[in-house]
């Protein structure tokens, strides 16, 4: 039903203890060293204790026999924010806030229990048919940021990679992970939600124009301040636009 970065998501259907519909993600391969895998299981049983209405559940997880991690999670209902963005465009300021307050409280809900995201973004994000809004991925966290190798990174097409490493999607990276820094935490994520809730509010991204080469755009992450929202729609809040560029400070 989908392919991202590190993964193929399919729909399956397990038939024991409980008949129900599920998602599978397979990561691509690329992703099976030993020391991935051997850091991936270690993050399995923490993500698998976590239960939070705002984070998809991790129902299991495995090495399968070709080598490659696999992630059994629920199958939620709705569409994600990429998706929704893409179809409606800028949100309402009321709507695109009660999202982002809803993921911020599972992102918090991972941060109490030791998890860093680090790659919050629209389409890691889903907004179900109840009004509920879930992280997803949350269980790759293990995969982001592991084996770090050195700041001198290679760019392939929107994001970043060192010797075999995936770190995350350029536009919503907060500025110490472009520089491979080994001190990445939760504020990465929260530098990411705020670029998530400048999308939602205007289309597009803080830092950086999408028609910009790869480079141009690094630059503008880690030297040039994010636009002010305010210049963008009048209908922001002060508050907002304040909390916004506190986010992505």
């Amino acid at each position: 039903i989908g392919e991202g970065g590190m993964g193929v998501v399919f729909v399956a259907e397990q038939e024991k203890p409980i008949r129900r519909k599920v998602a599978i993600k397979v990561i691509k391969p690329g992703m099976d060293s030993k020391s991935v895998i051997a850091r991936f299981e270690a993050e399995q049983q923490a993500v698998a204790l976590m239960s939070h209405r705002n984070i998809a559940k991790v129902l299991d997880a495995g090495i399968a026999e070709s080598g490659r991690p696999y992630f059994v999670m629920e199958l939620v209902q709705g569409a994600d924010l990429a998706r929704i963005i893409h179809d409606r465009g800028p949100l309402n300021v009321a709507d695109a806030c009660e999202i982002v307050r809803q993921a911020a409280i599972g992102l918090q809900h991972a941060h109490d229990n030791g998890l860093v995201h680090r790659d919050v973004k629209p389409s890691n994000i889903m907004l179900a048919l109840d009004g509920s809004v879930k992280l997803l991925d949350l269980g790759l966290a293990g995969l982001n940021n592991a084996e770090l190798e050195s700041t001198a990174n290679v760019v392939v097409t929107d994001r970043l990679t060192s010797v075999g490493q995936i770190m995350g999607t350029l536009d919503y990276m907060a500025p110490e992970q472009i520089t491979a820094s080994p001190q990445v935490d939760g504020k990465a994520d929260v530098y990411a939600l705020g670029a998530t809730l400048f999308q939602l509010l205007t289309g597009r991204t803080p830092c950086g124009d999408r028609s910009e080469g790869t480079p141009e755009r690094i630059e503008a992450v880690l030297q040039k301040p994010p636009l002010d929202i305010a210049t963008l729609r009048d209908d922001v809040p002060q508050e907002l636009c304040s909390l916004l560029l506190t986010m992505l400070a």
